[in-house]
């Protein structure tokens, strides 16, 4: 993940999001794969559709609020050799997400996710003295998302 490193600067910068580098085994890197979410700040990989691959689960501080607030929580379901089919969830435009843990939290052998935020303004303010006393929570600063994906014998979904 490329991202925001909190320089308290509004510009959305397009260098930032998920990027995958392959190794030729010689410590040469090429780029295989990019896709842009401004603020990027987390990334999980596991199998979590169960087909044999890895796939990727990001949170974003800063996404682009004005056109692509959903894109705070994306899921990228790998679809073939560093190709991704991308996946976000409108309840990610509410928080600036920016933590992933991941574990099998109802034991159905399927890999769950809780995903956490924080109001950077509100921690911006405390710093700086400003008035507003203590931070304020994070609106819903904690997601739960449990995992329903399955897969039959040949990695297809029902």
């Amino acid at each position: 993940m490329n991202g925001d490193n909190f320089d308290y600067s509004p510009v959305l910068k397009p260098y930032h999001g998920v990027r995958i580098l392959e190794n030729d085994g010689k410590s040469h890197f090429k780029e295989r794969y990019f896709f842009p979410i401004y603020g990027a700040a987390v990334a999980a990989v596991a199998d979590f559709d169960r087909d044999g691959d890895l796939d990727m689960l990001t949170t974003s501080n800063f996404p682009d609020a004005g056109r692509h607030p959903e894109r705070g929580i994306m899921y990228f379901e790998n679809v073939g050799p560093f190709a991704f089919r991308p996946h976000a969830f409108s309840i990610a435009a509410s928080n600036q997400w920016n933590r992933i843990a991941t574990a099998d939290l109802n034991h159905d052998g399927r890999l769950d996710a809780v995903i956490g935020a924080m109001s950077l303004e509100s921690v911006v303010r405390h710093q700086r003295g400003l008035a507003g006393g203590a931070p304020t929570p994070a609106r819903a600063p904690v997601l739960y998302f449990e995992n329903h994906m399955s897969r039959d014998a040949r990695g297809r979904r029902p």
